[in-house]
C-alpha cells in the first residue's frame, strides 16, 4: 500500500494505513515461483483483493501458465474458489481464521459425528446443477477475454443473494474449498508450500518498499494511468534485480564447484535472488576533496 497526499479519484482516505498522507492505493502484484514479479495493478484499498487474484492470472501476457496460486486472507472469497478450480488453477489461500472455517456436506451423505462442529450446512446441488450451463458460458467468457474477470466477479458479488448465477457459483466454490481445507488441515507439506509462497511474496515488498524511497514511500501521481506507470516501472527495476542477481549468483555457485568447494543441490532451494545489501539503492558520489583545494585564488568566487 502507497499513501498519496494529492486529490486521486481512486485514492479513497483511510486512515488505518494512511495516517500521514489520509489517502491511499493498493499496488497488488502477482510474483512467480522464479520470484519474477509478472504482473501488477493499482486497486483502491479499500476493496477486497480477491476478484483481481483472477486478472493476474489471466491478462498476465507472458508464456507462464500458473497452475497453483498462493495468497492470504484478503484474496480468497467462496467463489474464487470455485472460478480459479474451473480455470484450471489450484487455488491455495492462508488464512488466518481457520479454525473459524466450517466445512461443507452433500444433501444424503452419512453424519460425521467427531467432526460434526465443524460442519455447516448442506450443498444445494440443485443449484449447481441448475445453473451450471450460465456457469460455463462465464468461465467461456472470462477466459477469451470478452469481459474482465475482475469486473464481472465484482458486480455478481454486489448483486449476492438476488443473483441465481453467484449462488450457484457459491455453492461450487464451497464444495472445492471444503476438499482444499480438508488437505490443508492433513497435509504439512502443502502448508509449508503455501507459507513459502506467500514469503517470497513478502520478500519482494520488502525490497519494493525499499527502491521506493524517492517519494518517501508515497505515490504523488493523481491519475490512474500515471499510478500504474509508476508501478510497472517499480516492477520492472525489480524483476532486473531479480536477473542480475540471479546470473552472479549462478557464477559464484560454478567458481564453487570449480575450486572444490561442496555444494550440495538441496541447499540451493533457500537461495533468494533478492539479496539488496550490495546493491547501492541510493546511487554512489564521489568528490574530489584536493580538485577544491588547489583551485587559484583568481577562480574563486566571491560574493
Amino acid at each position: 500500500v502507497y499513501g498519496v497526499p494529492v486529490r486521486g479519484l481512486n485514492a479513497p482516505f483511510n486512515p488505518k494505513y494512511f495516517a500521514g498522507a489520509g489517502r491511499g492505493i493498493s499496488v497488488y502484484t502477482h510474483i512467480a515461483d522464479t520470484w519474477v514479479p509478472f504482473y501488477t495493478q493499482v486497486i483502491t484499498c479499500n476493496v477486497r483483493q480477491a476478484p483481481y487474484v483472477l486478472d493476474g492470472l489471466l491478462y498476465h501476457g507472458t508464456q507462464l501458465q500458473p497452475r497453483e496460486h498462493y495468497t492470504d486472507t484478503h484474496g480468497y472469497t467462496d467463489l474464487i474458489f470455485g472460478v480459479t478450480h474451473l480455470l484450471g488453477v489450484r487455488f491455495a489461500p492462508r488464512l488466518k481464521d481457520l479454525p473459524e472455517q466450517r466445512l461443507w456436506r452433500l444433501p444424503n451423505a452419512e453424519t460425521y459425528s467427531q467432526i460434526d462442529a465443524a460442519l455447516a450446512d448442506k450443498l444445494n446441488v440443485t443449484l449447481i446443477r441448475d445453473t451450471w450451463d450460465e456457469i460455463v458460458r462465464l468461465m467461456a467468457s472470462i477466459r477469451s477475454g470478452k469481459v474482465r474477470a475482475s469486473l464481472i466477479i465484482g458486480k455478481l458479488s454486489a448483486a449476492s443473494r438476488r443473483n441465481r448465477l453467484f449462488r450457484g457459483l457459491q455453492e461450487f466454490g464451497r464444495l472445492i474449498k471444503t476438499a482444499y481445507l480438508a488437505e490443508d488441515l492433513h497435509s504439512e507439506e502443502l502448508r509449508r508450500r503455501v507459507l513459502l509462497g506467500l514469503n517470497k511474496g513478502e520478500s519482494l515488498n520488502a525490497l519494493a518498499r525499499k527502491l521506493f524511497y524517492g517519494g518517501q514511500g508515497e505515490m504523488r501521481d493523481r491519475t490512474y494511468e500515471d499510478q500504474l506507470d509508476a508501478a510497472s516501472a517499480l516492477n520492472l527495476l525489480l524483476a532486473g534485480i531479480v536477473v542480475w542477481n540471479t546470473v552472479h549468483m549462478q557464477a559464484c555457485l560454478r567458481r564453487l564447484k570449480a575450486d572444490g568447494y561442496p555444494v550440495a543441490e538441496e541447499d540451493l532451494k533457500h537461495l533468494s535472488p533478492l539479496l539488496r545489501e550490495h546493491i547501492g539503492i541510493y546511487g554512489q558520489y564521489s568528490f574530489d576533496l584536493k580538485r577544491y583545494e588547489t583551485v587559484p585564488a583568481a577562480e574563486t568566487f566571491t560574493y
